[in-house]
């Protein structure tokens, strides 16, 4: 009996062996050739069972005021970011590509990528009914997610006593920057959406090369005295930005 078991595992295990030959001879490769200023900077190649990450740009690679999407197989200077099918024409950065997604792109088992780049200043500001940024640094601002998500119940409730609908209230958002105040006063200004700057201090505009409309301190939030910052002077930005200074608009961040 134990010998004819081991008779029967012999052709199965010859099967098995013999599937998985067949599959790789089967498994066509895609080549992923990433094209920059005229040098391939990186490459690999995607299967229906391996997926190519793509690689990266340190800042010094991104043109000045410029800001880096991803990899196209078009040319980069035919599309724009308000085009309609924009979103289409290229992979988006810090992913990875799969095969079904190039196999139709290639030609002779290559297709090649590069990088899409646009001015800062032509990618279409992303809409907000009302954007607040506020300072993650806890250590500095006195700030965390727990005070800025009770704070944005009652900022919610301020929006929504002061005739904001429920797709106004939706659109409402809350964002932490972290890091020193250059780094966070940069990602800020890459933003372009925020309307007020809660926890900041006086140098948002100095060091963190943010322009403002006015820039009040002695705010009480998680047991310092900060800054709350108007960043565009309309009428439901300066609202908020005056509410902030009462006692309502301080309660939750205390």
């Amino acid at each position: 009996m134990k010998l004819r078991k081991k008779l029967l595992l012999i052709p199965l295990a010859l099967m098995s062996l013999t599937s998985c030959e067949t599959l790789q001879g089967l498994e066509e490769e895609i080549n992923v050739v990433f094209e920059y200023n005229g040098n391939i900077i990186y490459s690999d190649y995607a299967t229906q069972f391996r997926n190519v990450i793509m690689p990266n740009l340190d800042e010094s690679e991104i043109p000045v005021d410029c800001e880096f999407f991803g990899w196209t197989w078009k040319d980069p200077d035919s599309f724009h970011p308000e085009d309609e099918d924009f979103e289409t024409n290229f992979f988006e950065k810090d992913g990875v590509i799969h095969y079904a997604e190039v196999k139709d792109l290639a030609f002779n088992s290559t297709v090649t990528l590069y990088p899409v780049f646009f001015a800062i200043d032509e990618i279409p500001v992303e809409y907000h009914y009302l954007a607040v940024g506020w300072y993650a640094k806890t250590s500095t601002s006195g700030l965390d997610q727990a005070k800025m998500d009770a704070w944005t119940v009652d900022l919610k409730e301020f929006l929504k006593t002061n005739g904001a609908t429920d797709a106004d209230l939706e659109s409402v958002l809350v964002k932490p920057y972290d890091g020193d105040i250059a780094t966070a006063g940069s990602l800020i200004n890459r933003d372009r959406y925020c309307n007020v700057l809660v926890g900041f201090g006086g140098n948002i505009g100095s060091l963190g090369g943010v322009e403002f409309v006015e820039n009040v301190s002695g705010i009480p939030m998680g047991g310092k005295t900060r800054y709350v910052t108007l960043i565009t002077d309309d009428p439901l930005s300066r609202s908020v930005f005056e509410w902030i200074q009462t006692p309502a608009g301080q309660a939750a961040l205390q």
